[in-house]
């Protein structure tokens, strides 16, 4: 496993649920968790490149081509994206620069690092329901994710700044107890736009 601290320009991403699923998950009967579908926005034009883009397409949506996307209502409170199984078709374009100089690495600089590759994927994104602005509105949090290399080496990415909009609820320490986790520039935070159910009827959309 091998773990990249690299600053980055943050990337957008939009989830969109619905009201009947975002009920489900509120309560009032069994919980469960909400499904969703995740397109990556692109960056503001005029600045660098996007690291990850799509596949031909920019959303992955929850029970298509083996796709699962959810928010975990009833435990963690984050949203999950995988792409990473035996009957999952669909990958992310990963564009990494070459390695920054002070970075901290833990193994061997990775043979692809400066090319474009396409894997398979898991997202984790911090505490989605934390959110309390207006339907459409954007907040900032942080996201663990992880994919298999070309290499066929497992790797890890963290985008773990020091402030972000939705607190972390499983790791708070982390910034204490690994220094170099922003070393030598902080992580980028990602950037949410939230679309719980129809934003055009704001009295469609419990709130999780």
């Amino acid at each position: 496993m091998i773990t990249r601290s690299i600053g980055i320009p943050c990337f957008l991403l939009s989830l969109t649920t619905t009201p009947m699923l975002l009920a489900q998950g509120k309560g009032g009967g069994k919980c469960a968790s909400v499904p969703i579908r995740v397109t990556l926005l692109p960056l503001p034009s005029g600045g660098p490149e996007s690291v990850l883009q799509g596949d031909g397409s920019d959303s992955w949506q929850d029970g298509q081509n083996g796709v699962s996307a959810r928010i975990h209502v009833c435990g963690s409170g984050d949203a999950t994206i995988t792409t990473m199984g035996k009957s999952f078709t669909r990958k992310i374009r990963i564009a990494f620069p070459q390695v920054l100089e002070g970075s901290s690495l833990s193994g061997q600089v990775p043979s692809w690092a400066g090319t474009a590759i396409q894997v398979a994927f898991f997202f984790n994104i911090r505490n989605i329901p934390c959110f309390e602005g207006n339907c459409g509105d954007t907040f900032t949090t942080r996201m663990n994710w992880q994919f298999t290399g070309p290499d066929g080496r497992d790797y890890r990415w963290r985008l773990y700044p020091a402030e972000a909009d939705a607190p972390d609820l499983h790791s708070p320490e982390m910034l204490n107890e690994e220094p170099n986790i922003n070393q030598p520039y902080e992580t980028s935070y990602v950037q949410i736009h939230h679309r719980p159910g129809n934003c055009a009827d704001p009295n469609a959309n419990p709130r999780v």
